[in-house]
């Protein structure tokens, strides 16, 4: 008797980390939206003091870790 074929079973990365890259995502779209609320509701006073270059390069430097946070946890996949 022929023996049975077992399927080889891909393994994946499971629904956790996809769930975790998700919410990592939400989290970078959040802090994008409450820096920009915190932009909007404070424009005036920031426009006419020297704040306004700390709060750029806060702002700068934020959203390239949160960038750099994205880019690692969503690896990009070279087919060959």
């Amino acid at each position: 008797m022929p023996k049975k074929k077992v399927k080889a079973t891909k393994k994946s990365s499971g629904n956790n980390d996809t769930n975790a890259r998700a919410i990592l995502t939400l989290l970078v779209l959040l802090v994008a939206f409450g820096v920009y609320l915190l932009f909007n509701n404070y424009q005036d006073n920031l426009l006419n003091s020297p704040a306004m270059i700390l709060f750029l390069i806060l702002v700068f430097m934020l959203f390239g870790l949160l960038l750099a946070l994205l880019y690692l946890i969503n690896p990009q996949k070279r087919k060959r």
